[in-house]
């Protein structure tokens, strides 16, 4: 086989992963932005700005990949760039945290170790080399506008799909104003006096696990939160559970059916600010915000 066909094959298969990587991301987008906090590769303020950047970035290296079109070799540097910069990163965690969990590099649709990321990625790069220095950009009978209008596009197509200033959950008022009734469930915290902010979650609900994985890095960053799972769901998803989320640093009760839904009402997640056993503010996963939450304890 020719030579230029097997590195145009190579190329292809390479942007076959940054787009992969990237669509992992972008569904649900709220799990690469806890990441990024709790990576303190951003704030919660910025997180929805540079997650999607960073994911349009990925579909365009993996677009100009797939059609082979490097443009003086940029491509393959940037794409090294980006390798490099996330297997420091990846490096950082398995020192700190160990081998542990998902690295959330294909979020949560391909787990894996920080260890199985470093090598994949070590092997993007040797193969990027090699087109570095042996294969060469195809050239298509297209004007450079083309090329700055797919750009731009592509580039803005992770803002289009899951713009950030849009809530994904629509909210329910049945619960507002109104007592949890939460005195007999008081084993680890005292939750019908003061402020809390309380998420009702189910083990296997994906919507519920960014919206615990997020809370993780919320208490992380503050350990003072007064921050609550009730959780329900099948004892043997509980460990998965709390693998995906880390979240073992927010005290929790599991509740019976009828004691979860009459509290959680009809959607999960559902997160509620509490005042006193009484419900103040509703809020879905997506409008969780580190800095509400702390403004309105100040209050």
């Amino acid at each position: 086989m020719n030579k230029r066909i097997i590195y145009s094959i190579i190329s292809v298969c390479i942007g076959s992963v940054f787009v992969f990587s990237a669509l992992s991301k972008l569904f649900p987008v709220q799990l690469f932005e806890s990441v990024l906090v709790e990576g303190y590769f951003s704030t919660w303020t910025l997180a929805p700005y540079i997650a999607r950047a960073i994911i349009g970035v990925e579909l365009l290296l993996g677009l100009f990949f797939i059609l082979n079109k490097f443009f003086s070799k940029k491509v393959l540097r940037v794409a090294m760039f980006i390798l490099v910069l996330f297997t420091v990163h990846l490096f950082v965690l398995l020192l700190v945290q160990g081998n542990d969990g998902n690295c959330m590099c294909f979020g949560n649709v391909l787990a894996m170790t920080p260890l199985q990321s470093i090598v994949k990625n070590l092997i993007l790069l040797i193969f990027i080399i090699l087109l570095h220095f042996r294969h060469h950009s195809l050239e298509y009978p297209v004007p450079k506008y083309v090329y700055i209008i797919v750009t731009l596009f592509v580039f803005l197509t992770p803002f289009a799909l899951r713009p950030f200033f849009v809530s994904s959950v629509e909210r329910s008022s049945d619960l507002l104003h109104k007592p949890l009734y939460l005195q007999e469930f008081n084993e680890k915290q005292r939750l019908d006096t003061a402020k809390h902010v309380v998420a009702f979650l189910t083990y296997t609900c994906p919507h519920c696990r960014v919206a615990a994985y997020k809370m993780y890095v919320m208490k992380k960053k503050n350990p003072d939160l007064p921050l609550y799972f009730f959780l329900i769901g099948d004892p043997d998803d509980k460990l998965e559970f709390f693998e995906e989320t880390k979240a073992e640093n927010i005290p929790y009760q599991t509740l019976s059916q009828t004691e979860f839904f009459v509290r959680a009402g009809k959607r999960v997640p559902a997160i509620y600010y509490i005042e006193d056993d009484y419900v103040v503010k509703i809020v879905s996963y997506v409008d969780l915000s580190q800095r509400e939450i702390e403004d309105w304890l100040s209050e």
